[in-house]
């Protein structure tokens, strides 16, 4: 594992599920995110924000021109433990933290597009697990790695 991107091999879709199991680091200092990402896109971005504001805020861009932002409270503090849940379907992301709905994100690109997982800012990720793959159904990254911007 690489700290900073997860390739993703196989394309995504309807029914694919990634999860990220971690642990908020350093929220006091620093956000931290998650991205589905594509060539020069970020197809999914879902920011934990701490420092001036306490959100979560969930985006796509490209060519690093960003889209509408979809906000929602951040109920994690430093040293929290938590589960992101993605789940893809055909018209959006259906995105649960800890087991609530964020949102169902509506696709702004072709998740098909999607090339790996991106993660960076202060977290440690415990676990990624993808499932709903057509050939690596079940793989599952287990290794430990910090992620510091």
């Amino acid at each position: 594992v690489v700290p900073g991107a997860i390739p993703i091999n196989e394309p995504l879709r309807s029914g694919c599920k990634i999860d990220i199991h971690g642990r908020v680091t350093n929220c006091h200092h620093n956000n931290f995110s998650i991205e589905l990402l594509s060539g020069p896109h970020i197809v999914l971005h879902v920011d934990f924000r701490f420092h001036h504001e306490h959100v979560i805020v969930m985006n796509s861009a490209s060519y690093g021109n960003w889209g509408v932002e979809v906000r929602h409270d951040n109920p994690l503090h430093h040293d929290d433990t938590f589960y992101l849940h993605i789940h893809a379907h055909h018209d959006h992301y259906k995105i649960e933290l800890n087991g609530h709905l964020l949102t169902n994100y509506a696709h702004r690109f072709p998740m098909e597009a999607v090339q790996a997982l991106g993660l960076k800012g202060d977290v440690t990720i415990e676990r990624v697990h993808f499932s709903g793959f057509h050939f690596n159904i079940g793989r599952s990254l287990s290794q430990r790695f910090s992620i510091l911007s």
